[in-house]
């Protein structure tokens, strides 16, 4: 199996009810206020062009209380094991107390699809495809530590399945996650955030991608445009408002959705953090 299928949660319940990074208060400190109509509208674009692209969508229910549960990169992470020779997942422990009760839902999911399901040995923090990025064309796995997710645990990633991991130090407050900087657009090319990175992490990602395409600080902390995705090395989906960064994929070769994600951003998060890339037979 290839990844080709997303899943999403419905933003039924989606707010800004609590602030967890530097995105979720105004100016004046106060938590940010969602147009949960607005956010709905957004969330079915999203998932339209996921469709139009050649993406099977699985959906979610969103749940009360949890109101980022919309963000399905964070709780859980699938992989390739190498043993068993199947695509496995691995579930997240958020460092958030916040968060934590989102992840038995994904292991309900994940079962309940036939998926061997692993929770981690240690007591470290893990937040999933937010900061363990797998690249099948590598087959290595990009992994971020610092903010969110302790770098200790790729340590046991390692060495309980065998994976190769790239440990990538994350070094700024505005780029929590490896997903809010670093995104894998074809085997050859990748776009950075380089101020986000220790010069020893640019260094192993210049080792992976001939070309890195550097994302303006500006345009990354404004409009999240590192937290782009690409599924198939040709379509890019991206918030809108990003001039120098849109322009320089297309220099590429590569097809732009520019869609708007600005009531998730709110909570810290845009198109990337709305879904979570898996393998699941189209048929």
């Amino acid at each position: 199996m290839k990844f080709n299928s997303v899943l999403v949660a419905r933003p039924t319940f989606f707010e800004v009810a609590y602030a967890i990074n530097p995105y979720m208060t105004d100016a004046s400190g106060h938590l940010n206020k969602v147009d949960a109509a607005k956010a709905m509208e957004e969330w079915q674009t999203l998932v339209g062009v996921f469709k139009k692209i050649g993406l099977s969508v699985f959906e979610m229910e969103g749940v009360p209380g949890l109101p980022d549960i919309v963000f399905t990169a964070n709780q859980s992470f699938p992989f390739w094991n190498r043993t068993s020779q199947r695509y496995e997942i691995v579930l997240s422990k958020m460092r958030s107390k916040e968060r934590a009760d989102e992840v038995p839902y994904f292991e309900r999911f994940w079962r309940n699809r036939g998926f061997t399901v692993h929770h981690l040995d240690s007591a470290a923090a893990f937040e999933g495809n937010g900061d363990a990025i797998f690249s099948p064309d590598h087959g290595v796995v990009f992994g971020g530590y610092g903010p969110r997710t302790d770098k200790s645990v790729y340590q046991e990633l390692s060495e309980r399945f065998g994976l190769e991991v790239v440990p990538l130090e994350l070094c700024s407050k505005d780029f929590y996650h490896l997903d809010t900087c670093f995104a894998i657009l074809s085997k050859e090319v990748a776009a950075i955030q380089p101020g986000a990175f220790s010069t020893e992490g640019l260094s192993l990602l210049r080792s992976f991608f001939p070309t890195l395409v550097e994302i303006p600080y500006e345009e990354n902390k404004s409009y999240f445009c590192g937290n782009c995705f690409c599924p198939d090395g040709t379509n890019v989906v991206l918030q809108k408002g990003s001039p120098t960064f849109a322009g320089e994929l297309k220099k590429l070769g590569f097809k732009t959705w520019e869609l708007d994600t600005s009531e998730f951003m709110k909570s810290g998060g845009s198109v990337f953090c709305l879904k979570l890339f898996f393998p699941a037979p189209t048929g």
